[in-house]
């Protein structure tokens, strides 16, 4: 293939694809205008990539709203490797690519389906992905191939985008894009034979330096159809050159120049997105059309349509540019064209397509075409083609006779549209409602999503019953909490008669907002108890989470977060994995592993990212992590997100011994009495109050933390209590001792360390300095091993004026494990004992890995293999390997029971 100029961005595809060749991955997303050259360099690419295995998709625009689709014909070729993947990657694609039936697969597994499936045919040759006309691919393959190219490393494999302008930028965020420009004034004038330079330059600049407009002008010149004086006159020269539209006008000029029977083999061609030859050519028998090979030889040799692989033994026809497909079919006469959808309904074996084509055959409403369309909706649905059972169902509500199953259709085409977050598609949708339909309540609880308004969520939940009011409730209940939305309104409306663990989540969550920890105690323990005994995701899962953070109870919170997180991964839930990711990282901090907590947040921003998904608990376990390692907190955000920002920043003043800071921050939050992590504060505003001389405050504060900590009995809580009532009494000491007990018998070394430093400062205020010195070195060599760093300070400085210094950090055996750690994380990781004696234990070299490797590394230690460290955390086997490479090399070892050695 000859390419006019493009000397930059073909180096760069060479450079591509002799990275691919010495074992690295690369992505690059070309962008420009319809014409503008970026089909003949992904041509050059393929040609160029001599020994790759290529794979090449172009988009359709009638596909866009079929999930899955322009991914399904991507890999037609490499449907002999998938039966080499892990079970549930390969039950995800057949499920996605409607081959057996399946509840929906998330994208975020069918992603690491498909790059699990490039990086192993990478083995034997390296992998060229090509991918044109990407706007029009639907947006489950886009999301699904963004995902595998924010994933490549080291797995052989290069990924080619091109798309317009108009791609959605989201879906390929964080990826290389490369805009083509026009072609260069002396290129351009090239491809203009029998036009003098000067008449040539000025159609250039007209132009653009678009090479199909100007090669669609070197046509017109070649056979007579225009002239250089007629192009050097108005109005070409005067406006605008023929593009969009008038591009279209002159292709459908060419199409009208054919024989009938070849316009009507290029109006099925281009009513039939997939281009299928077998389904094209049954079509055009049932349509009754003579003398095919003669059809398809003349419709090849007017260059509108191409026959691939040759016109003879064609398995596909694809169109040359999107103009001529739209120019085709908007040619066809509006009786032709419902001939041509029905007998293409008739030819196709896809019951999705046949729907669709049915759909576009009948002329009015229908409701046995309806009812079809309908439950070829419900299929495309069960395999997460969420946009195109949209569009289905919209489709079928349009051809329904009756009003109640044209409301009733048209509400649950919503509500898949928020699904597949098309948020804008989705609100034209319920516009269409009637506000007095029967269908109301359902719409109004759409629209409360789409708005984040929890009154909305209530007034739809009182039209609704069973399982659909339940979930109405609990969507209000989370985003009062999350959002920081009204919850007066939530508590009330819930009432009695909710069923199951989510009834429980539900009326505890409700009763916490409404009556107050003490009241929603035992409900909230009961909720508790059945979360941890049903595999929950979304709403129940963060709300359960939430409710065992309020009890204090630390097991709960460990043993869901973990389970949780391997539940997600396992489904490839995206959304439910962020909310348990939050969690753990969480639990982690709670435990002193910020480590382990820092590649948790690392997982969730990966996650984030590479699914395009934006969760509201982004940065609340950011904060707490900060807040112990000394750092600054970003206090920003509302809602659930605020309330963590202010504990942890009441954590970091104490830390720098900021106490007039900590007090005014923890006042406030005394005074609203919030729902959510107002208990978290009370421990910490008691010693912020006492510091600061503050006496009736600590009071205030100690006694509603009495009250929490009675009703809740958990050995954290009890621990903090003792803890907050030695700062306040005049008899400390048992107190203080009692603290130190209760806390030792838990994973939660910071809480720990601040009960032997707050001992440890009471001791040396009496001047029992060797006592002292004990517990301050204690609570030191704890902060110091968990790397709390501003707690370590102000444990030294006490050292200090007590008369003696921090000693070395001496590693300590590591204790039995006693309580749950999450799968996948082990604590040694972090540098610490995890448990009950909660000293540091030395950790050589492990602070030169990224949390990437940390995790990594904690894996091998817990004896994965790659395949199974690669499905954890969303990787190829390939990557796996380059990371192992690098841990090797930092931690000076030479194998895998050697990074076991290291790690404990």
């Amino acid at each position: 293939m000859t390419l006019l100029d493009r000397a930059p961005e073909r180096a760069a595809l060479d450079e591509l694809l002799a990275a691919a060749r010495d074992g690295r991955s690369g992505v690059v997303v070309l962008v420009g205008e319809p014409g503008i050259g970026k089909t003949a360099l992904l041509g050059y690419g393929v040609e160029a990539a001599t020994g790759f295995t290529v794979a090449r998709v172009t988009g359709v625009e009638s596909e866009r709203e079929w999930g899955y689709a322009g991914l399904h014909r991507l890999l037609l070729p490499l449907s002999d490797a998938r039966a080499s993947l892990p079970q549930p990657q390969r039950d995800a694609l057949a499920v996605a690519f409607g081959q057996v039936a399946g509840p929906p697969p998330d994208r975020f597994l069918v992603g690491l389906a498909v790059l699990t499936l490039l990086s192993r045919v990478a083995v034997d040759a390296p992998v060229l992905v090509v991918c044109d006309d990407a706007q029009w691919l639907d947006r489950a393959s886009v999301e699904v191939l963004a995902f595998v190219g924010r994933r490549l490393l080291a797995e052989r494999v290069v990924l080619l985008f091109a798309a317009r302008p108009d791609l959605d930028a989201d879906l390929t965020a964080d990826l290389e894009h490369r805009t083509l420009p026009g072609l260069p004034a002396a290129d351009a004038v090239s491809l203009l034979t029998g036009v003098d330079r000067a008449l040539g330059l000025r159609i250039a600049e007209a132009a653009g330096g678009n090479p199909l407009v100007l090669a669609e002008l070197a046509r017109e010149l070649d056979r007579g159809a225009t002239t250089p004086d007629r192009l050097a006159g108005v109005p070409l020269l005067g406006g605008p050159l023929p593009v969009g539209r008038r591009l279209e006008a002159r292709f459908a000029a060419r199409v009208g120049a054919l024989a009938a029977s070849t316009r009507t083999f290029l109006l099925v061609v281009a009513a039939e997105a997939t281009g299928d030859a077998g389904v094209v050519r049954r079509a055009c028998a049932l349509l009754e059309l003579e003398g095919w090979d003669a059809v398809v030889e003349d419709a090849v040799r007017s260059g509108l349509v191409v026959a691939e692989p040759s016109a003879w033994a064609a398995e596909r026809f694809t169109f040359p540019h999107p103009a001529v497909r739209s120019a085709v079919y908007a040619g066809g006469s509006v009786a032709l064209r419902r001939r041509v959808h029905a007998a293409l309904a008739a030819a196709t074996p896809d019951d999705d397509r046949r729907a669709w084509h049915l759909a576009a055959a009948v002329e009015g409403p229908d409701e046995g075409v309806a009812g079809e369309v309908e439950r070829c909706a419900g299929l495309v649905g069960a395999r997460g083609g969420h946009m195109a059972r949209s569009a289905l169902l919209a489709m079928a509500a349009r051809l329904s006779p009756e009003r109640a199953d044209h409301d009733r259709r048209l509400v649950a085409a919503a509500d898949a549209a928020v699904t597949a977050g098309a948020v804008a598609h989705a609100r034209d949708l319920l516009d269409r409602l009637d506000p007095g339909s029967a269908e109301h309540p359902r719409a109004l609880r759409l629209r409360g999503l789409l708005d984040e308004d929890v009154s909305l969520l209530v007034d739809a939940a009182g039209g609704l019953v069973g399982e659909e009011r339940t979930a109405a409730l609990l969507e209000a209940v989370d985003l009062a909490v999350v959002g920081g939305g009204p919850i007066e309104s939530v508590a009330s409306a819930v009432g009695g008669g909710h069923l199951g663990a989510a009834g429980l989540v539900l009326e505890s969550g409700a009763a916490l907002l409404s009556d107050g920890f003490v009241s929603a105690a035992p409900g909230l323990r009961a909720a508790v108890r059945a979360v941890r005994d049903v595999d929950v995701a979304g709403r129940w899962c963060l709300l359960g989470l939430l409710s065992a953070v309020e009890l204090w109870d630390e097991e709960s919170l460990g043993v869901c977060a973990a389970r949780f997180t391997a539940s997600a991964r396992d489904r490839g839930e995206p959304r439910a994995l962020l909310t348990a990711l939050s969690a753990l990282a969480t639990w982690e901090v709670f435990c002193g592993r910020l480590t382990a907590a820092a590649g948790h947040l690392t997982e969730f921003a990966e996650t984030a990212t590479a699914a395009a998904v934006r969760s509201p608990l982004a940065g609340a376990a950011d904060a707490l992590l900060a807040a112990w390692r000394g750092d600054r907190v970003d206090t920003g955000g509302t809602g659930l997100r605020a309330a963590v920002a202010r504990a942890a920043s009441m954590v970091l003043d104490l830390g720098h011994g900021r106490y007039q800071e900590a007090l005014a921050t923890g006042k406030a939050v005394l005074d609203e009495r919030p729902a959510h992590w107002g208990g978290a504060v009370l421990a910490d505003l008691v010693e912020a109050a006492v510091r600061s001389g503050d006496l009736a405050t600590a009071q205030r504060a100690l006694r509603d933390l009495t009250d929490r900590a009675e009703a809740s009995g958990t050995p954290w809580a009890r621990g903090l209590l003792a803890r907050a009532r030695a700062l306040t009494s005049e008899d400390a000491e048992p107190h203080h001792r009692e603290a130190v007990d209760r806390l030792g018998r838990t994973p939660l070394i910071p809480d720990l360390a601040r009960a032997h430093l707050l001992h440890g400062e009471w001791l040396r205020r009496r001047r029992r300095r060797a006592e002292a010195t004990t517990s301050l070195r204690t609570a030191h060599e704890l902060f110091t091993g968990i790397g709390a760093t501003a707690f370590a300070h102000r444990a030294e400085q006490e050292l200090r004026a007590a008369g003696s210094s921090p000693r070395p950090a001496v590693a300590a055996p590591r204790a039995p494990e006693t309580a749950p750690h999450p799968a996948g994380t082990d604590p040694r990781a972090a540098g610490t004992d995890p448990r009950t004696t909660g000293h540091p234990a030395a950790l050589p070299r492990t602070a030169e890995l990224t949390p990437q490797e940390a995790r990594i590394a904690a894996l091998v230690a817990d004896g994965a293999t790659n395949q199974e460290i690669a499905t954890t955390l969303f990787l190829s086997v390939s990557t796996v390997e380059y990371h192992l490479r690098k841990i090797f090399r930092k931690l000076d070892v030479t194998s895998r029971r050697q990074i076991r050695l290291v790690l404990r």
